[in-house]
């Protein structure tokens, strides 16, 4: 919807105001533009920054997970067993 407007402005600045006849439209249109790509570019910004923390959020909860499993894995196999006969019972 912003890039639609921003489209529209930017047609009108370049072909239906004339600048010489119309200086104060023409500019404002100008500056509609810029402020218009401003707002996409900013808009582009925090849409890159959310998707970049979902993406962490979701390898923390993988690297969780993997982790349980591995856990779990090595208290079956008994390797690594909290209750008995480590190093530290000498």
């Amino acid at each position: 919807m912003i890039g639609g407007g921003v489209l529209v402005a930017a047609a009108a600045a370049s072909g239906w105001i004339d600048p010489d006849v119309d200086q104060i439209p023409y500019l404002v249109t100008w500056a509609g533009v810029v402020l218009g790509l401003l707002v996409l570019v900013v808009l582009a910004l925090v849409d890159a920054f959310v998707s970049v923390r979902l993406h962490q959020r979701s390898l923390d909860r993988r690297l969780v997970r993997d982790t349980l499993r591995i856990r779990e894995a090595m208290d079956r196999e008994g390797i690594g067993s909290r209750t008995g006969g480590g190093i530290d019972d000498a």
